[in-house]
């Protein structure tokens, strides 16, 4: 399994690299989004699943208003991806809100949400419902 994992926090990418290679999965992490929007399109759509945070800094992509102080980043981000990819992304983020959630979700059957953190089984569950 191909997954693209698209997180601000490094901390968070290589504590979960490891426990999901045991697993068999192989694990493209990205820390600037728009590094991955360009793997993405330049043919690298090979993933499987995307997992992105919600909450990341807006970079030069979006401005800072729009973002509401990068809350809404990964939101914003979804439908640059869509453009590119559409298979499934799982959304994970400590973002406790969920309105802005059930939003994206109402509207794409192919996104689903994890609250940061949860537990690595949990993770590979929700992977795997949504690659099925």
């Amino acid at each position: 399994m191909n997954i693209m994992w698209i997180d601000d926090d490094p901390y968070n990418l290589e504590s979960s690299k490891e426990l999901l290679e045991l697993y068999g999965m192989d694990i493209q992490f990205f820390t600037n989004y728009e590094t991955a929007l360009e793997s993405l399109r330049v043919g690298d759509s090979r993933y499987d699943i995307i997992i992105m945070d919600v909450m990341m800094p807006p970079q030069n992509f979006f401005n800072v208003e729009e973002t509401d102080d990068g809350r809404r980043t990964g939101i914003l981000l979804i439908p640059q991806v869509r453009k590119i990819y559409n298979g499934p992304i799982l959304l994970y983020s400590v973002l406790r809100n969920t309105k802005l959630i059930d939003n994206v979700l109402n509207n794409d059957s192919k996104i689903d949400y994890l609250r940061k953190p949860e537990r690595i089984e949990n993770i590979i569950s929700k992977i795997k419902l949504l690659t099925q």
